[in-house]
């Protein structure tokens, strides 16, 4: 089997992404979720905890309402708190983990990976994926997780040890705040470990999405033909279209005062009538294929050849289809148009 060196192509990646397989970490997503959860908090947190304090009256007043009574009232002022509160959460969560999906994504319907497949349920790949490199890394990456968001945890609650020694003489109030400001922080201090994670993450998904998606040399040249078909075919093809297209190819050649070639590689039509063109004109030019296919044409109606390999080159590479020459190459055209000229006046008196 050969061996995949070779970065996967735009093909390969198009391919892999119509079955799922893109560059995503959950750990963005969860990371963005976590962010979102801080910051509706900060604002609407004073609200929450009024809302709170509110159904806690609500509650305390019902305590000599009939039983029927109070649980409605407890539960109407427990659904307002879930319906202000909860529901616009919800809502923006579902915004986040749309937009961090499409962050990292873009717009992806992978409408293959919903097709039924053996190797989903194959008990052979299933264990091997058990044991791959990015399961063992999954594994490691919760562990230093667990650690390091436990070490964060501790450390914040032995800095503040002593507030939560005066809690009790505090008040129900001032403990509640005192809770909601703790957590603020250690949410805080969680986001930060988080958004470390999820860098890494990402960077291993990355290269080991594209350690998948890697090709072989083999694999790079089939898919070029698939695609772009041979080359050689491909460039008939498209000269073929062009000359079809303006189907003036053929009456450039007949209207040609000489054709310079180089020998098979490229042929040239220049035009030059002292009474109508100031100066030489490049007609039309071709290679390979459709420089013989000129040559045959030039042959067919008499026009003069002339093998100039540098001159022709020159003409190809430095002036376009339907320009005059160059003052660079005024000299080399001029004697070859005296030269022809002057063997078609000496055809002509004879």
């Amino acid at each position: 089997m050969a061996e995949k060196t070779e970065k996967p192509t735009q093909k390969r990646l198009r391919d892999a992404r119509k079955k799922g397989q893109v560059v995503k970490s959950p750990e963005i997503v969860t990371g963005f979720q976590m962010a979102v959860i801080l910051g509706y908090f900060i604002v609407e947190g004073q609200g929450m905890m009024e809302a709170i304090w509110k159904m806690i009256d609500i509650a305390i007043n019902s305590i000599n309402l009939p039983i029927k009574v109070a649980a409605e009232t407890v539960l109407a002022a427990f659904v307002f708190i879930m319906i202000r509160f909860m529901a616009g959460l919800i809502f923006i969560l579902v915004i986040t983990i749309v937009f961090s999906c499409m962050v990292q994504t873009g717009p992806v319907w992978a409408s293959e990976s919903l097709n039924p497949s053996f190797n989903k349920i194959n008990i052979v790949n299933n264990a091997k994926n058990i044991f791959s490199m990015k399961s063992v890394f999954s594994l490691l990456k919760n562990i230093l997780k667990i650690l390091v968001l436990s070490l964060v945890f501790y450390y914040l609650l032995h800095q503040h040890v002593n507030m939560f020694q005066y809690l009790p003489t505090c008040g129900a109030e001032c403990g509640v705040e005192v809770t909601f400001t703790l957590v603020k922080w250690l949410w805080g201090a969680f986001l930060i470990c988080y958004l470390i994670f999820s860098v890494a993450d990402y960077a291993f998904v990355h290269f080991q999405t594209m350690k998948e998606l890697k090709m072989s040399k083999d694999d790079t040249k089939q898919e070029y033909k698939e695609t772009e078909g041979n080359p050689e075919v491909k460039q008939k093809r498209r000269e073929l279209q062009r000359e079809t297209a303006n189907g003036s190819l053929a009456s450039n050649v007949k209207k040609s005062t000489v054709i310079v070639r180089n020998p098979t590689h490229i042929a040239v039509c220049l035009y030059y009538q002292p009474d109508e063109t100031p100066l030489p004109v490049l007609l039309d030019k071709a290679q390979d294929h459709m420089a013989l296919h000129v040559v045959e044409m030039a042959e067919k109606h008499t026009i003069p050849l002339v093998e100039n390999i540098p001159l022709a080159r020159a003409l190809f590479k430095d002036v376009e289809s339907g320009q005059a020459i160059p003052e660079s190459l005024f000299e080399p055209v001029a004697e070859l148009l005296r030269v022809i000229m002057s063997v078609s006046y000496d055809g002509s008196d004879d």
